[in-house]
């Protein structure tokens, strides 16, 4: 016959509360950069688009960015990767608009990161993260500001 510790333990692991979500251990999780933006240093244009979503496997809001860059020009992708404080090892590839949003579908979000940049040329930085995972910067250059301003969004690409 079992002991009354064994039948406690029993009970207990019977009755553990399975709703909650699931978390990996940190040393698991899929690399994404650390960047992100006080809502208050994101560009009225950018901050225009709300609650705009980026329809990947996992559909995710864009959100605003603004990094200062004292250059007029965009960075390259390893001033990029600097800049937004990737870690070595990530590929990062420079991409024109129309590569990115081919369908179109993103129009409006290219068209607010062009006024947020005060109609510099756009660009898409696509980083790579762990698995399938994929950060789009879509940004320009706001040389009077002296930034790289513009917006990111997590894709899940299968």
């Amino acid at each position: 016959m079992s002991s009354d510790a064994d039948y406690a333990a029993f009970l207990k692991k019977s009755q553990k509360d399975y709703s909650q979500s699931y978390e990996e251990d940190p040393s698991k999780q899929a690399a994404t950069t650390t960047a992100s933006t006080a809502q208050s240093e994101v560009h009225p244009a950018v901050r225009a688009l709300g609650e705009r979503f980026f329809v990947s496997d996992a559909d995710e809001p864009f959100e605003g960015v603004s990094f200062a860059w004292d250059k007029g020009t965009l960075p390259t992708e390893d001033e990029f990767g600097d800049l937004i404080g990737v870690q070595n090892g990530r590929e990062i590839k420079l991409l024109e608009p129309n590569k990115w949003d081919v369908h179109g579908e993103y129009q409006d979000v290219i068209e607010a990161v062009t006024k947020a940049s005060s109609g510099a040329a756009v660009k898409v930085y696509r980083v790579e993260g762990a698995g399938s995972r994929v950060e789009y910067f879509v940004v320009g250059v706001d040389s009077g500001e002296g930034k790289v301003v513009g917006v990111k969004v997590l894709s899940i690409e299968s």
